[in-house]
């Protein structure tokens, strides 16, 4: 989701403490309601001074002129997906052939030289990678 920070004229919009506000029209998350050139709410509950808000209106700076709270969310979901698991089979790969490595060198490699070889080993296959 965009992070838009375009502050409405002089308002001297409050950048401490994010308050996301989306713009569902577009997919536009503002940096707070300020940030979107809201002038007013509507609450969840007018009756209840703390009550939540529903919904931020006229607001100057968004194409649908009404927000809501909380960010629009991402569209990289199904992208993260798909690059944890080939990265899972690719490191599965990777390391599949380990342990019938580990055996030839051992029935290879005279048994005096076993611990050499094995240095040798990891240290080319570190390096080399």
């Amino acid at each position: 989701a965009v992070v838009s920070t375009q502050s409405t004229g002089d308002c001297k919009c409050n950048t401490a403490f994010p308050s996301y506000v989306c713009d569902p029209s577009d997919g536009t998350t503002y940096f707070s309601q300020c940030h979107a050139g809201c002038l007013s709410g509507e609450l969840i509950d007018p009756s209840d001074p703390k009550s939540a808000v529903k919904e931020y209106t006229e607001c100057m700076c968004t194409a649908g002129k009404t927000v809501v709270p909380g960010e629009c969310g991402t569209r990289c979901q199904k992208r993260l997906y798909i690059s944890l698991a080939l990265s899972v089979i690719g490191t599965m790969i990777n390391f599949s052939g380990y342990a019938a490595h580990a055996t030839v060198y051992q029935r290879v490699v005279s048994e005096v030289d076993r611990t050499v070889a094995q240095g040798w080993r990891q240290f080319i296959t570190r390096v080399l990678g």
